[in-house]
């Protein structure tokens, strides 16, 4: 059984370096999937790894330490 792991605009936007307006633009132009779960809006982990390996062709996703 696997457990989805969920980010916060706000903890995304810490992730990536950036700010929560720039996260959220990103999600109204379908370039970041989001959800909202109990009222929040929430990034997959999964949804973020596929986000960064279109914008950056696979480069950032080594550099982060996204979920482990």
């Amino acid at each position: 059984m696997s457990t989805k792991k969920y980010y916060s605009v706000q903890e995304t936007a810490k992730l990536l370096g950036i700010q929560a307006p720039a996260i959220r633009a990103r999600i109204r132009s379908n370039k970041l999937r989001a959800e909202r779960v109990g009222g929040v809006l929430v990034v997959a982990e999964e949804d973020l790894r596929k986000a960064l390996e279109v914008e950056y062709r696979g480069l950032v996703p080594q550099t982060l330490h996204i979920g482990s």
